[in-house]
């Protein structure tokens, strides 16, 4: 699918198309997951948490179409000059909803899809329960948020190195 950018006076650019990502790479994980995690971060800053909520599908849908989008644009801005580039479509996603300031936002945790494939048979579907932290990696992990109010995809932060 193409996306369609509105400009002033009415006029559209189409630009080239953003890959759909594959809602079965994605997974919203329980706050406890996220609780014991907060302590261990360890290549990029982490948004201050204060209390949890538990996103809908409702809000789901809506952030994996914002996603896409943003999640491109910051890969192509910083790998910009290389010629192989992952697109947005190759990362699983973790959301846990926290609250910053008092405002509900969802929390990305992204990893590149290399990670699952590398994983050992046993523990090929722990990311589904499980925080993904690494540390180093550089675009092939990366943080986010996401702003139901606003619909907009902030902050992403790839990891270090890699």
């Amino acid at each position: 699918k193409a996306l369609v950018v509105p400009l002033l006076a009415g006029w559209t650019v189409l630009q080239a198309p953003v890959a759909q990502l594959d809602p079965a790479w994605a997974v919203v994980l329980p706050a406890d997951s996220w609780r014991r995690y907060m302590y261990i971060p360890c290549s990029r800053d982490e948004p201050p948490r204060s209390e949890y909520w538990a996103p809908g599908s409702e809000t789901i849908g809506p952030l994996e179409i914002a996603l896409s989008l943003a999640l491109q644009r910051a890969l192509d801005e910083k790998l910009k000059g290389r010629a192989a580039r992952p697109a947005s479509s190759d990362y699983y996603r973790q959301y846990v909803g926290i609250r910053v300031s008092g405002r509900p936002v969802i929390y990305i945790n992204g990893f590149h899809r290399s990670h699952v494939e590398r994983s050992a048979p046993e523990s090929v579907e722990s990311w589904r329960t499980q925080v993904v932290n690494v540390c180093d990696g550089g675009a092939f992990y990366f943080g986010a948020e996401y702003d139901p109010a606003t619909g907009h995809v902030t902050n992403i932060r790839f990891n270090g190195a890699g």
